[in-house]
């Protein structure tokens, strides 16, 4: 009766059980798991015979960011926003962007390193806003008032932090990388090569992202405050992070 009195002094039935959902389920946790599945039936013939691994070990990472994606999604639609918010929400939007890059130069290259590295930046992150809730606070909050245009939120930051995930392979690729020149840098000539153009590519694709977000926040600093630049030092530092990633990509072609 007071419901039907007042029904806009009660929550959303429909929010609340699919919140309920989420906190049951978990579907972050699920998805690490099934992701470190497959990154260890995907080294697992390093080891030995075991060529059959490679399907099921695309299985399961597939599943792993269907399930990350599945969890991205509800919060979403529980939030009525894009999930990157807060530090939470931007790891867990960096890593599931990693191994969708990562999935992507694979179908391209063929490299098996690219979802090895992908889907450990995934665990790793994954992992760590399970065990970090207090730097990492899993809540749903209502947005800052400057981040409460959804419209921005959507373009500038959502460009700007999946930029990050493309960085981040590169980053995961490189140390792989690394490692094999230490270990033996002729015996791992092809693999050095191919990871080396991986990472080219990589990078490529960050800064495309990361230029357009920050042409995108030019554009929202002038909207919101009425200058396109102010050489503040979160744009100088946005600037020097592109031409710094620039001249890489120019060292490396």
């Amino acid at each position: 009766k007071a419901r039907a009195q007042a029904p806009e002094k009660y929550g959303d039935e429909i929010k609340i059980s699919w919140e309920e959902h989420l906190n049951h389920f978990h579907p972050f946790m699920w998805s690490w798991m099934a992701y470190l599945l497959g990154l260890i039936l995907l080294v697992a013939p390093l080891f030995g015979p075991l060529s059959w691994t490679n399907k099921p070990a695309m299985a399961l990472m597939l599943i792993g960011f269907l399930l990350h994606l599945y969890g991205m999604t509800l919060r979403v639609y529980l939030a009525g926003r894009p999930p990157v918010s807060n530090m939470y929400e931007t790891v867990v939007w960096v890593s599931w962007g990693s191994v969708l890059f990562g999935f992507i130069l694979h179908r391209w290259q063929k490299n098996p390193l690219l979802l090895g590295c992908a889907s450990g930046i995934a665990i790793f992150c994954l992992i760590l806003t399970d065990l970090a809730p207090t730097v990492l606070d899993a809540s749903i909050h209502p947005l800052e008032p400057v981040l409460r245009s959804t419209f921005w939120l959507t373009t500038h930051v959502l460009i700007i932090t999946i930029s990050y995930a493309a960085f981040f392979l590169a980053f995961a690729l490189g140390d792989v990388l690394m490692a094999f020149y230490l270990k033996d840098e002729k015996k791992f000539a092809a693999t050095i090569q191919a990871g080396t153009l991986a990472i080219y590519r990589a990078i490529q694709i960050g800064v495309v992202l990361l230029a357009g977000g920050i042409i995108l926040g030019g554009i929202w600093a002038d909207y919101s405050w009425g200058r396109f630049w102010g050489w503040d030092p979160k744009e100088v530092w946005a600037l020097i992070a592109l031409l710094t990633y620039l001249i890489v990509l120019h060292e490396i072609g």
